[in-house]
């Protein structure tokens, strides 16, 4: 089933207030399209509980979705699979409502009067397959929700500085696979503001995906590990060093630093506010260091 009758061809960019304006304005939607919504919102929950079941593969393969994670992480996740597995309940709850929004995102998008089409569909580059979002208005479209601060980047349009999870390549996958422009429709989860940012296939181009595809394949398949992916960064003006914070959260760092502190590996002190990883240790931290390492 289609959304509602079109009378004008929408543009992209005019979606994030043609949602705000069904709100605003009212809309009642027919009762099959809410049966469709629930259905796909019934749909996402049910795969949200088995996720986990799910995630058994032996072998890391490359997809859509990770070819933007930096090739030392992915090196790992091929070495130690069980550190991608059995994901805790938070993780898992944190998907799922990611899913959900996806599903009602692209239903308010039908709705309000936009094309979306090809939802889910599977694409393929250079033998890497993945699973895109949808296309809404002839742009390939990834939908993402985002913390206060993430879904900053999308607002401002700042993601290119710091795009941690790799969100430009996994666009660029699907943006090449189809010959379209790409953007994201952002949602933030704390406030459910929603924001487009524009991703033109040239921009998308320069990212040449099928030879990252290529020089991952070589990574993962070599048995030198690759290049760290982050430098430590100096603590404060003490002369210790700690990780970047996109390395605290890699489930690999203690094996990736291992060599640190002299050979001794990571320490941990217990700050208030979270651990902090010292690779070097040249004036004592004044808290508490953990041991057992607290995870």
């Amino acid at each position: 089933m289609g959304p509602s009758p079109l009378y004008i061809m929408k543009q992209l960019s005019e979606l994030p207030s043609d949602i705000d304006a069904l709100f605003e304005k009212g809309h009642q939607p027919s009762e099959e399209r809410l049966g469709e919504l629930a259905g796909r919102i019934a749909t996402a929950i049910g795969r949200g509980l088995i996720r986990n079941l799910e995630e058994g593969e032996e072998r890391l393969t490359l997809r859509m979705s990770n070819i933007g994670k930096p090739a030392r992480q992915l090196w790992y996740e091929a070495q130690q699979p069980n550190g991608r597995r059995n994901l805790d309940g938070t993780t898992l709850r944190k998907f799922l409502m990611g899913d959900i929004w996806e599903e009602l995102l692209l239903w308010l998008a039908e709705e309000a009067g936009h094309t979306v089409e090809k939802r889910q569909e599977e694409v393929e580059v250079n033998g890497i397959k993945g699973h895109i979002d949808a296309i809404i208005d002839d742009v390939v479209v990834d939908v993402k929700s985002a913390s206060r601060f993430a879904f900053e980047k999308f607002r401002k349009g700042t993601l290119p500085d710091n795009d941690s999870f790799g969100y430009y390549e996994q666009l660029a996958g699907y943006s090449k696979a189809l010959d379209k422009d790409g953007a994201w429709l952002a949602v933030n989860k704390d406030t459910a503001e929603l924001a487009i940012l524009d991703a033109p296939k040239d921009e998308l181009e320069v990212l040449d995906i099928p030879s990252r595809i290529d020089y991952l394949r070589n990574a993962l398949d070599s048995k030198d590990v690759p290049d760290r992916c982050y430098d430590p960064v100096p603590d404060g003006q003490s002369g210790n060093m700690v990780l970047a914070n996109d390395c605290t959260y890699c489930p690999f760092k203690f094996d990736c630093w291992k060599d640190a502190n002299g050979g001794a590996g990571l320490r941990v002190f217990d700050y208030s506010n979270k651990p902090k990883y010292f690779t070097h240790v040249e004036k004592e931290p004044r808290v508490l260091e953990t041991f057992p390492i607290r995870e």
